[in-house]
């Protein structure tokens, strides 16, 4: 499938973005700023496995995509890159490094400022909606789900990612590495990071989820569950521990698909 730029101009690009503008956003002295500038830079990484990922599954289709939380843009810039994808990358205000960076590359993306709990598009307008490391931070994930199935096309498919939170119960927190914080409950989790460690006037995370089931429920209407894990990404069973893990993915997920019927 034919690239609108090549990889190596992206790469660059992108890499020169994040290393220039992180700490507009945090500072380079915070604790987390480590941990943030690996998750920032991964994200590009990640828009290409998800191009060939969902390419298969759309039969060569043109696939409209909406990145609902696209932050930085990598993921959408990895996606964007292939002409058969046709992005829109959505944030609650125009992120400006992305814009900058679709200057530069002069790729086909659309930006929309707007709110997920009150998505700006008509019935059915995506293919795909990728809810990438966001349902965690917003406040009514009900409203959210509601939101993503309105727009979802009739057979139409939308990507989950967020913490399993029985994976970092003892181990750092994957948003601030703080090392057994998600033992707490969410108010406590807030009062800790904010009052007692001092990380910042705001804890942007509302809900980290216990359950897979805790997260779709909030998708309403007929759907199908599809669950990922990474044995290797995006993975299937090959030695008994495989297997174990994937008995437990309502719990230790990875990646959760909802298939709108």
């Amino acid at each position: 499938m034919r690239l609108h730029v090549s990889w190596e101009m992206v790469e660059t690009l992108f890499r020169d973005s994040v290393t220039r503008n992180l700490d507009h956003w945090i500072s380079p002295s915070s604790p987390h700023f480590k941990l943030t500038r690996e998750f920032a830079l991964s994200r590009l990484g990640e828009g290409r496995q998800l191009a060939a990922f969902f390419r298969p599954r759309f039969s060569g289709q043109s696939i409209r995509v909406l990145d609902l939380g696209a932050g930085n843009g990598g993921v959408s810039v990895g996606l964007g890159n292939h002409s058969d994808f046709h992005i829109t990358a959505l944030d609650i205000i125009v992120n400006e490094d992305l814009r900058a960076l679709r200057t530069s590359t002069r790729l086909p993306l659309h930006q929309v400022a707007g709110s997920g709990h009150q998505l700006p598009f008509a019935d059915g307008s995506f293919d795909l909606v990728l809810c990438l490391e966001t349902i965690e931070h917003l406040s009514n994930p009900s409203a959210l789900g509601n939101q993503i199935m309105r727009v979802l096309r009739p057979g139409g498919v939308c990507m989950i990612t967020t913490p399993a939170r029985f994976r970092h119960l003892v181990a750092p927190d994957p948003h601030y590495g703080v090392r057994g914080l998600l033992l707490l409950p969410d108010p406590f989790q807030r009062a800790l990071m904010t009052r007692v460690l001092r990380r910042g006037e705001r804890y942007d995370v509302e809900h980290i989820f216990w359950t897979r089931r805790g997260i779709t429920r909030h998708f309403p209407g007929k759907h199908r569950v599809e669950t990922l894990i990474n044995i290797p990404w995006p993975g299937t069973p090959r030695t008994p521990a495989h297997i174990l893990w994937y008995l437990a993915r309502g719990w230790l997920w990875d990646r959760i698909i909802v298939h709108k019927r």
